[in-house]
């Protein structure tokens, strides 16, 4: 199901992305890392049972949810199978925002606003800040396409608009 070089190959492209979700989720503090959302999100990538189960199969017991999820090497492992399964299409041409945000809300994440603040809070934990700065996981050697600003059209289109 994962293919394409398996869970190691996948989390070696895959690297810096979940560097950047952990220190996001956790501040990459030392293992065992704290338990997130009352509980019900474990380890360095806060994975929550229903995630675990999604990417491991149902029937997984919680023990195994709560124990495994601590290593990090495991929970990243779970965040692959998970967008293999939820979103295979962003796996496989490495759209680092949709996993990023599929991580964080779910399949319907393109449904939830709070999707696109995480994404931003990722893409400044990669390097690509709004600030210019390097980040706590360190500049990456490619650029994210920023927007340009606005031209002069879309804004008289945008005041055109709310006049009506």
């Amino acid at each position: 199901r994962v293919g394409g070089g398996g869970l190691e190959g996948k989390r070696l492209k895959l690297r810096n992305l979940l560097r950047a979700i952990r220190h996001v989720e956790t501040g990459s503090c030392p293992l065992p890392a704290p338990s997130g959302d009352g509980g019900k999100s474990v380890g360095p990538l806060q994975i929550g049972y229903q995630y675990f189960c999604d990417a491991w199969g149902t029937g997984e017991s919680e023990v195994r949810w709560k124990t495994k999820c601590q290593n990090l090497e495991f929970s990243e492992d779970t965040a692959i199978r998970y967008w293999s399964r939820w979103c295979p299409w962003a796996l496989q041409f490495l759209d680092l925002e949709a996993l990023a945000r599929a991580h964080n809300g779910g399949p319907r994440y393109t449904m939830q606003l709070k999707t696109a603040r995480y994404w931003r809070k990722v893409r400044e934990s990669l390097g690509e800040g709004e600030d210019g700065k390097d980040s706590a996981v360190g500049k990456q050697d490619w650029a994210w396409p920023r927007p340009s600003p606005p031209s002069t059209a879309t804004k008289l289109f945008e005041i055109e608009l709310y006049t009506f």
